[in-house]
């Protein structure tokens, strides 16, 4: 699992990193054409982490699952609900989920918070970029009249939130 993310996060720093524009005309190097690097297709980065947990949501309750990551870094995430004996087919349709983040907040103030994804089922999975440094992270809402657990797994540039 841990190296379908990581394959996954590569493919983050080739469609999301942001890297000086080259302008450098192709040169020949023995039998090839060496093409020079366009804006955006690599980046280092300055810590990698994989995370992966599993969350339990009593019934008709909810968790917030969260994150903490600087402007410009960047994840690859995925969740979904661990099948078990009280697991039906209504179940995933019965998660309700909001994937959003927040700026820290000013005592006093109000806070700014923005969503990303809003949906219903029994996963999630993507590739986020932050738009700024704050925490971000699901918000998972358990309407069925059982338990569920819910495994996430993060990959990328991040810590575990509070």
């Amino acid at each position: 699992m841990k190296l379908v993310f990581t394959s996954a996060f590569c493919l983050v720093l080739v469609g999301c990193a942001i890297g000086p524009q080259q302008e450098m005309e192709p040169v020949i190097e023995g039998n090839w054409i060496v093409l020079p690097m366009p804006e955006g297709v690599f980046a280092e980065i300055n810590r990698f982490a994989t995370e992966t947990y599993d969350v339990v949501i009593p019934a008709s309750d909810w968790i917030e699952t969260k994150v903490e990551m600087d402007m410009g870094e960047s994840i690859v995430y995925h969740w979904e609900l661990v099948e078990d004996e009280n697991t039906t087919e209504l179940t995933s349709d019965s998660i309700y989920t909001e994937f959003h983040g927040h700026k820290p907040r000013i005592e006093g103030e109000l806070g700014e918070l923005m969503y990303f994804r809003k949906a219903t089922g029994g996963s999630g999975q993507g590739i986020f970029t932050s738009p700024f440094s704050g925490i971000h992270g699901w918000f998972i809402d358990n309407t069925n009249d059982h338990d569920i657990t819910v495994r996430v797994t993060v990959s990328g540039e991040f810590s575990l939130g509070s």
